[in-house]
């Protein structure tokens, strides 16, 4: 998955399925396939496709996908949707939640067999600071409101994205992030880290081992719904300060 060229890395829990337990191999030497809590970094080369899809396949799993498509974003939902419909979860049940303004310029794309799209109207914000903080409330509200009895996972996307390459079952974990493709080279003393101690995104200098990406994350529903209203109930605090 490729977004303006760059290329995302996924980070995601060991896969316990019923008595089976997912074994990465990681074959590469050449970036970090391990996290310091023993959390496997996904990258190509670093699983087998079919054992995982041996797994997950049959257990009839449904997975959510949300992208806000807002004012001029409206432009890119059929870039999304089209590479994704050749890419991502392939073979798998996956329902599309496009939040936007502008419902009537949602484009009609031809889905495949299980795949629906869901178009969710919702009000425009005047600044794109707003738009961005809001994102967590809206999420967590359609979870309680829909999702948690529609899906069994959840993942939160940028609709500015093209899909190029395979994403699959792989990414299929209890809560996953993407690790920031300009950053995942460097040490912590340059990420981009909250350094004002009155804010509740606070990360101390000597603390932090990844810089995220905010263009995906996700992983089971519950975990996703948990995320998301830690996320805006900071938000809210730190709004108030």
């Amino acid at each position: 998955m490729w977004n303006k060229g760059r290329s995302f890395l996924m980070i995601g829990l060991t896969v316990t399925v019923g008595l089976f337990t997912v074994v990465y191999v990681f074959r590469r030497s050449d970036v970090m396939t391990v996290t310091p809590w023993l959390a496997p970094v996904v990258w190509d080369g670093t699983f087998d496709t079919s054992i995982i899809n041996s797994l997950y396949q049959p257990q009839n799993l449904t997975i959510g996908t949300t992208v806000f498509a807002i004012g001029k974003y409206t432009q890119f939902i059929k870039g999304f949707l089209e590479t994704a419909e050749k890419h991502f979860l392939v073979g798998y049940k996956v329902n599309y939640y496009i939040f936007t303004d502008k419902p009537e310029d949602v484009p009609s794309v031809a889905l495949g067999p299980q795949r629906n799209l869901n178009v969710i109207t919702v009000s425009k914000f005047s600044r794109w600071q707003e738009i961005s903080m809001r994102r967590m409330e809206r999420i967590l509200n359609i979870i309680e409101e829909r999702l948690l009895k529609e899906v069994d996972y959840l993942y939160c996307l940028d609709v500015d994205m093209l899909f190029h390459n395979h994403w699959g079952a792989e990414v299929l974990s209890t809560l996953v992030a993407s690790i920031h493709p300009g950053y995942y080279k460097n040490l912590r003393e340059v990420f981009p880290y909250e350094r004002r101690p009155a804010s509740q995104a606070y990360i101390p200098l000597d603390q932090g081992d990844f810089y995220y990406a905010g263009a995906m994350f996700g992983g089971l529903i519950q975990n996703v719904h948990a995320l998301t209203k830690t996320c805006h109930q900071a938000i809210l605090i730190d709004k108030q300060n």
